[in-house]
């Protein structure tokens, strides 16, 4: 074979790999254009819900069934989702049915989740429960399973309960792909609530051990040998209610998402660790019978780091002010909101020339309309904008039912 054949080859390899390389950038799914617009976490500040409004949910947990609805525009392509939805059903003879539904699509998180626990709960004496959970999905292998226990109070409005979390607990029978779970993906969940009308604690959070698997067999999982996941979150709430003109409501809140993924083409492998760390302090103060103050700081620190197919490390650190005024009528209220975002981020890349560094300064102003339709039922309509980002502005729907 001639020197030609050679160097035709080598280009034609040279080229491809080029073609792979570029369809593996844009394939690559944890950027978040952290170089390419500035990640506003707003949903933290702007579509927060009211402490009133959450307060009454917290209470209402394991009591009533409820809805709780939270969608808004946090990018000119990008969507914020929540729903919440709560059955709680008593059945007689101390058993209840439960129901907790749970769906979020988030800008800073790094995956879709959704949740839908069904399952049923035996009251043992006057203050203790027992309960089994079971997380549906259509592919069975993703399949959760809770066990666990509450202790509350006759009106059920303070508690403590904790479960033990098996999350994909068949995946080894039900998966395709021959994959085999090296650890016991076994975590807690908790909820509690305890305290009186003056100060009041609250926390919630699922915290486990990860989810990692073996994939042995190349010829069911041609591509992927080994997988590790983890993902916790982690809220803590304090209300503190001197009087009834004022509250104070302190959260702090902890998103953890890792995942390692291994190919048999080790150009594909990585890892990626993202965390959030959202401290928020609230307080609203009645100046007379309609009108009322909110200021509220939050800080916001974000590491992400990226090894392997991608290396990098992202650090944001946010400092978000506002102050909102709030007139009530009858069965509405009108708010004026003013925020200030204050943030610097530092993305270092294993290539110098990506190595990208910013400080920034904005202002976001927002009006809404809440409409009280019942004692159980609210709506809240906003308006919010960025003046010094053409065409970026949001629209954001607040609902909460009790039935």
């Amino acid at each position: 074979m001639n020197k030609k054949f050679y160097i035709s080859i080598l280009l034609i390899i040279l080229f491809s790999t080029t073609l792979a390389l570029e369809n593996r950038t844009m394939s690559w799914k944890f950027d978040n254009y952290y170089k390419k617009k500035r990640i506003f976490l707003h949903e933290f500040v702007t579509y927060d819900f009211d402490s009133d409004w959450t307060m009454e949910w917290e209470k209402n947990l394991f009591k009533k069934h409820g809805l709780r609805l939270n969608v808004g525009s946090v990018s000119l392509d990008n969507l914020f989702n929540e729903v919440l939805i709560n059955i709680n059903s008593e059945l007689g003879n101390n058993w209840w049915f439960r129901l907790f539904y749970n769906r979020n699509d988030s800008k800073f998180k790094n995956t879709f989740e959704e949740s839908n626990y069904i399952g049923f709960e035996k009251k043992i004496t006057l203050k203790l429960y027992i309960f089994s959970l079971c997380n549906h999905y259509y592919n069975k292998e993703e399949i959760d399973l809770d066990l666990g226990f509450m202790i509350a109070d006759q009106s059920l409005e303070k508690y403590c309960r904790i479960a033990l979390c098996w999350d994909n607990f068949v995946y080894n029978k039900k998966n395709k792909k021959g994959g085999k779970i090296t650890k016991l993906p076994l975590g807690i969940r908790w909820a509690v609530r305890f305290g009186n009308n003056t100060l009041c604690f609250f926390s919630e959070g699922k915290y486990t051990t990860g989810f990692s698997v073996d994939y042995p067999n190349q010829k069911l999982s041609p591509e992927i040998y080994y997988l590790d996941q983890k993902i916790d979150n982690i809220t803590a709430k304090l209300y503190y209610t001197p009087s009834e003109k004022s509250l104070l409501e302190l959260k702090f809140y902890y998103y953890h998402f890792y995942q390692q993924e291994l190919y048999y083409e080790s150009l594909n492998s990585y890892s990626y660790l993202n965390e959030i760390f959202n401290n928020t302090i609230k307080f609203r103060y009645f100046l007379n019978e309609k009108i009322n103050i909110k200021p509220e700081f939050h800080f916001i620190l974000q590491n992400s780091h990226a090894h392997g197919y991608k290396k990098y490390d992202f650090t944001r650190l946010e400092f978000i002010p506002g102050l909102f005024l709030n007139y009530s009528l009858s069965k509405s209220e009108w708010e004026i909101g003013y925020m200030i975002s204050n943030f610097d981020f530092n993305y270092d890349d294993i290539i110098a020339e990506n190595n990208y560094e910013k400080n920034c300064y904005e202002e976001k102003v927002q009006i809404s309309w809440t409409y009280n339709i019942n004692k159980n039922t609210r709506l809240l309509l906003s308006l919010s904008h960025v003046p010094s980002i053409d065409g970026f502005g949001g629209a954001n729907l607040h609902y909460i039912m009790f039935f």
